[in-house]
């Protein structure tokens, strides 16, 4: 039996049941993450003569992958959870240590060196950054660059909510 297909506008994984969502029409290529669902949550193919199985679009495609590491790793012992963190850690600070100069001032008042292995004391070292901290030192944190592959950056702020709103730079 062939179900209506509705198309869905979020960022959530792609076959996750979207019987409650409200639809949306939203462009495929176009930076948004869409993708066509069935009403019985099986995906739809980005290709209409392909039904299954489905072949996804260019966005859907890098979420799939995603999820799959994320699938696997989800097993994975915690030591080797933390080293791959800590990996992606030492890029991270590696990279605000180079960009940014409130972060540099920071690591290197800690003495770290750029590509140090983190270790999970070094890590507990590292200060928590306030929301004071941030409106105060907004222009010294921001990063000068952000990895070309991240896309374009926007600067946002915050609701305020809870007092003063805070400016946020999103990918």
């Amino acid at each position: 039996m062939v179900h209506e297909a509705t198309v869905v506008k979020s960022t959530a994984a792609p076959f996750r049941d979207t019987a409650r969502r409200p639809r949306h029409a939203a462009p495929h290529g176009q930076g948004t993450i869409a993708w066509r669902m069935s009403t019985n949550s099986a995906p739809l193919s980005a290709i209409p003569e392909t039904v299954w199985p489905a072949v996804p679009g260019p966005v859907p495609a890098l979420l799939l992958a995603l999820l799959q590491q994320f699938e696997q790793s989800e097993r994975w012992p915690p030591e080797l959870v933390e080293q791959r963190q800590n990996e992606q850690l030492q890029r991270l600070l590696a990279h605000a240590h180079h960009q940014s100069p409130f972060h540099r001032a920071r690591l290197d008042a800690l003495g770290y060196r750029p590509g140090q292995a983190i270790t999970r004391e070094f890590y507990e070292a590292i200060p928590v950054l306030t929301r004071a901290t941030l409106q105060e030192h907004w222009n010294e944190i921001v990063c000068r660059e952000v990895p070309k592959a991240h896309g374009r950056t926007l600067v946002d702020t915050s609701s305020g909510s809870s007092g003063t709103p805070i400016k946020i730079v999103k990918t």
